[in-house]
């Protein structure tokens, strides 16, 4: 198949998007456009149960973790995440495995007349969600292949996210943060109240990996609202992570249950705040089909990975790259290291919490080398900066990596922190594949 065709299909699947003007604001979205694509096409995701997952932080892994523990009782499983590394077609994956380009194309072409109709019939100023569409073809690929699961992370938010007109019966919320403020903000309760929008009228259960007042007071008020009685469960109650200890090669833990069960000295290639999220997935996984297999869960974490989230590039040197974009997520792991970092790499674009994570990396890192990343669409503004001697702004993204991976010796410790496109930059840099076993 030629590579033009792809490239076409996406250019459409994106095209309503680009010609629209837009606010920032999620408020100003219109996600029932999806909505309509999915009646105009069959309603496909009525064809399997449908996980949805949103929060802060860690909706990709822990969708990929759960995705990955549902196909231990039950195959195949669907996943789609997004925003994507390298390629589009890492966002619809089955079985773990990103679908193929004709694939691709055979889903997007059956639902293309219904996408023409629908754009143009959209009213001055609205467009067609390019993840909405993407999502559509992910159900309607999924249907086709009888997934007995199928996980979708949401975008930043919920309540006018594209992603959240898939028919779920099951949400999951990770942590809450305060990010994306001028989006969804411009408090933490906007943002809760954003992210309780994933409960709709057909959602049976929530599980949360996150309890805070703020949260349950938004999923409270979104209840009220729907006039349902879903069943909500705290996953620290279910399961929940003791002794971590990092290692060269990743995390060592254990995991214990409500119901008594231990399991003891569990290893997975990550680090950090990722392993939280795995606990959540556990606990997710354990809600929709029954106690998982202990031996089977101990070879899934051993190999499980998930891009750029504490991820362990090389043992010697100690490289971890990170999509580390808010203090938070960082401060627990980086304060139970042993020694600091010898160089860090920080690539945080404006909107985020740059002071607070430059201050956060200082502590542990004797030298801090600023960058920007490569998507043109996030800006980075330095000037005024203020920096330790030694630390360097190297705004070239490819020449901070360069410098900052040059001359490292067996027993030296690097980080590289910054978004999902900043770990985009170091794939390509490094020449790696996004590959995910």
């Amino acid at each position: 198949m030629p590579d033009h065709i792809l490239t076409e299909a996406m250019q459409t699947v994106y095209a309503s998007f680009n010609r629209s003007p837009r606010t920032h604001r999620d408020i100003d979205r219109h996600p029932e456009h999806t909505g309509h694509l999915l009646e105009a096409i069959g309603r496909p995701d009525w064809a399997f149960p449908a996980i949805l997952v949103t929060g802060s932080k860690g909706k990709g892994s822990t969708s990929y973790f759960l995705s990955e523990l549902l196909r231990i009782t039950q195959q195949p499983v669907g996943l789609f995440t997004g925003p994507h590394l390298l390629d589009n077609l890492e966002r619809i994956r089955i079985d773990g495995q990103p679908v193929t380009a004709q694939t691709f194309l055979d889903a997007f072409l059956a639902l293309a007349p219904a996408l023409r109709v629908i754009d143009r019939q959209l009213p001055p100023g609205q467009y067609l969600g390019p993840v909405g569409i993407l999502a559509a073809v992910a159900a309607q690929i999924y249907a086709r292949r009888g997934v007995k699961w199928a996980v979708f992370e949401t975008g930043r938010g919920a309540r006018f996210d594209d992603v959240a007109q898939i028919r779920h019966a099951t949400a999951v919320v990770t942590a809450l943060l305060p990010e994306h403020l001028e989006e969804l903000g411009p408090g933490l309760s906007d943002i809760a109240w954003h992210k309780a929008g994933v409960i709709g009228t057909e959602t049976a259960t929530v599980i949360l990996g996150d309890a805070t007042p703020i949260l349950e007071k938004a999923i409270r008020l979104r209840i009220k609202e729907l006039g349902t009685q879903p069943n909500i469960i705290l996953s620290s109650q279910r399961v929940r992570v003791t002794n971590p200890v990092t290692t060269a090669a990743g995390t060592r833990f254990d995991l214990e249950f409500v119901d008594g069960r231990r399991w003891s000295r569990l290893a997975s290639p990550h680090v950090g705040p990722v392993i939280p999220n795995l606990a959540l997935a556990v606990a997710a996984a354990e809600q929709l089909v029954g106690a998982l297999p202990e031996i089977a869960v101990r070879r899934l974490t051993q190999r499980m990975r998930w891009p750029g989230r504490g991820e362990v590039l090389s043992t010697a040197p100690y490289v971890v790259l990170d999509a580390a974009i808010h203090p938070d997520s960082l401060t627990p792991w980086l304060a139970s290291l042993s020694q600091p970092f010898d160089r860090a790499v920080l690539s945080v674009p404006e909107g985020k919490d740059r002071p607070g994570l430059k201050t956060l990396i200082e502590r542990y890192s004797r030298q801090i080398f600023y960058t920007t990343c490569s998507n043109p669409r996030l800006s980075y503004d330095y000037r005024g900066l203020p920096m330790r001697p030694g630390d360097r702004l190297l705004p070239e993204v490819s020449r901070a990596l360069t410098e900052a991976l040059a001359d490292l010796a067996a027993n030296h410790r690097i980080l590289l922190a910054g978004t999902l496109s900043f770990v985009a930059d170091v794939y390509r840099h490094l020449g790696r594949e996004v590959v995910v076993p």
